[in-house]
């Protein structure tokens, strides 16, 4: 009985031990990471680089704004900092980070979809796990998502919850077998040219009921306002400008859910004085489905054209910062 116990006590030390250097051989990987979401992240959090514009937000703003297109309309440095499934609980995290270790930009995007109030979890949570050794984004996340506290304590199961694309890549990255070096300029937007698909096309009556449902907004957005205004109040604090956007939607503007986040967004900042633009551009001439190869993103042709105007209606609201705009 006693040899079997320390046969078990030893299987347990071993394993605790594979998996404490297993992680450890993953966090040394996503830190040279210059790829996907860890590559991103090395960038936001760990990079000294000054960006003129720093954009935030969601799959939609990694897939609409072209941030080397309008670094060339605009003449200013850009990076696209979207991240799928961020959130403003992301959002602020991000630009906190991002502000420890960067000079200031000079403006802010932050690109806003129906989802981005909401802050009863973090999605995407693995993108994030990497990064938990970092205090700060260590409570930023254990404050959302309490159940997964232990790992404070068992940082060594976070490669439980890595999927085998990213521990590939952080394993790629470690040994140099191929890492690539993506333009950091480029942000890695995950840019497109498939078209609208048959699937989309069934799917597209469907999905837009759903979306088109009476929204009650009352004390749904409470805590994701205040999250918005901790981003706002650093930004002022740093001088930076702040410029809310949003893409187009397929079916026009009639979106409750997402015309009640964009409201409740205009009354916060009219309320406590923010110094805001509204660069909302949901009801233009890309409502079209050529422009998407889903429901919500935008094919390269259409990112072209929303980051085309975003860059004119800046060079507009910023006529100094500008060289080539409309160019």
């Amino acid at each position: 009985m006693k040899r079997a116990l320390l046969y078990i006590f030893a299987s347990l030390m071993a394993s605790v031990a594979i998996l404490f250097v297993f992680d450890k051989m993953l966090q040394v990987g996503f830190d040279k990471s210059t790829e996907d979401v860890s590559g991103k992240m090395n960038l936001l959090l760990k990079d000294t680089s000054r960006y003129d514009i720093l954009c935030l937000g969601s799959s939609r703003a990694l897939a609409h704004l072209e941030s080397k297109w309008i670094s060339q309309r605009t003449g200013m440095r850009v990076y696209n900092g979207g991240i799928n499934g961020a959130r403003v609980v992301s959002m602020n995290m991000l630009f906190e980070g991002y502000m420890q270790s960067h000079p200031a930009p000079s403006i802010l995007v932050l690109h806003i979809d129906e989802f981005t109030l909401e802050t009863e979890k973090m999605l995407e949570l693995p993108h994030y796990l990497p990064y938990l050794p970092d205090d700060q984004i260590e409570q930023e996340i254990f404050a959302i998502e309490p159940d997964m506290a232990y790992l404070h304590y068992l940082p060594f199961f976070r490669v439980f919850y890595y999927d085998d694309l990213k521990k590939w890549i952080a394993v790629k990255s470690l040994f140099e077998l191929g890492n690539r070096g993506l333009d950091p300029e480029q942000g890695f937007s995950n840019l497109t040219d498939a078209g609208w698909s048959d699937y989309w096309e069934s799917q597209y009556g469907v999905r837009l009921k759903t979306i088109s449902q009476p929204f009650d907004s009352i004390g749904n957005f409470e805590s994701g306002l205040r999250m918005l205004d901790s981003i706002l109040q650093l930004a002022e604090s740093r001088g930076v400008k702040v410029v809310f956007t949003s893409s187009p939607l397929l079916g026009g503007s009639n979106i409750p859910k997402y015309e009640a986040c964009v409201k409740a967004i205009e009354l916060s900042c009219r309320q406590n004085g923010t110094d805001a633009m509204f660069l909302w551009m949901h009801r233009t001439e890309l409502d079209r489905r050529e422009y998407y190869y889903d429901l919500v993103h935008m094919v390269r042709k259409g990112a072209r054209l929303y980051s085309n105007a975003l860059s004119d209606s800046l060079c507009s609201t910023f006529p100094l910062n500008c060289k080539t705009a409309g160019k």
